[in-house]
């Protein structure tokens, strides 16, 4: 069972936060999260598509490595962030060795999932370092826009590049429906994040959604962003609910009872609520070959 204790002995840690701390499970999630797209669609997996997966997998190793290198908190002291410094010759090694993947799946991708990828990819790394050498803000410095960059690469990643690529002329309103799907969900999954980085984001005059509304009021939009997410599901795979909805509804039912607290240890951020990416796809997954065999 993962809980602190384990997390501490020396030959588990050693694994586990390089997996975590590498950003290894989030990047895992992301490829899970895109790859379930096809699923809830049910638009056929074709062999192109794997290349889509292997550039997913790449970029956010490699956006979220290099967000950790260039762009790193130095005056905080956490699990995470001491092990960031401590290691961050394995971050820039993990970095550059998502370089192959990318290149790989880049050069089997479509012309049309590419424009909408190097958008994406501009805003990743506008997020964590400033692309005009005469500025100093980073995206990531913009409080309130900062969640919906994130929700919105995340989303678009996920639905709208891989139905371009595997078919431009399949885009339509039940894309779009996913795409808002995803939005919310992240979006929702993102919000203890910024719960937990109030203080050194107050200490940059950082104002970020809880540093303007509120820890609670931040919670109850995080819920209500869920709930919305779980009727977008129900309206739209109402149908076959228990292959394509009831998963993502539980999925959601994960994220919301977790305790969500600003001081909440290290890996608790990192692994469950991070988690949540891995459960939504993987239930859909699973139910989706659950309703087929029975």
């Amino acid at each position: 069972m993962f809980n602190k204790e384990n997390f501490r002995k020396p030959a588990f840690s050693s694994i586990i936060r390089t997996l975590i701390f590498g950003n290894f499970f989030i990047a895992t999630g992301g490829a899970l999260l895109g790859f379930s797209t096809f699923a809830l669609l049910k638009i056929s997996f074709q062999s192109t598509d794997v290349f889509y997966l292997m550039l997913l997998f790449g970029s956010i190793l490699f956006i979220y490595n290099f967000d950790r290198i260039y762009s790193a908190d130095t005056d905080i002291f956490t699990i995470r962030h001491i092990w960031l410094r401590k290691n961050s010759q394995v971050l820039r090694t993990i970095m550059f060795a998502s370089v192959p993947l990318m290149a790989a799946g880049a050069w089997f991708l479509n012309t049309e999932a590419l424009i909408v990828l190097a958008v994406l990819a501009f805003i990743s790394v506008a997020y964590s370092i400033p692309i005009v050498k005469a500025k100093t803000m980073r995206l990531k410095q913009i409080g309130l826009l900062k969640i919906f960059l994130i929700a919105f690469v995340w989303s678009t990643s996920t639905t709208i590049v891989p139905i371009l690529n595997n078919d431009p002329e399949f885009i339509n309103g039940e894309v779009f429906s996913l795409w808002s799907q995803h939005f919310l969900f992240i979006f929702a999954l993102s919000l203890p994040f910024d719960i937990r980085d109030l203080h050194p984001d107050e200490l940059a005059k950082v104002r970020t959604v809880p540093g303007r509304i509120g820890i609670r009021l931040t919670l109850l939009m995080a819920l209500l962003m869920l709930i919305l997410f779980a009727v977008l599901v129900v309206l739209q795979f109402g149908h076959e609910f228990f292959a394509l909805a009831l998963p993502q509804i539980i999925a959601a039912v994960y994220l919301a009872i977790i305790k969500w607290k600003p001081k909440r240890p290290e890996q608790y951020y990192t692994f469950w609520l991070d988690g949540g990416v891995v459960v939504l796809p993987v239930l859909v997954l699973l139910f989706s070959w659950l309703d087929k065999v029975f």
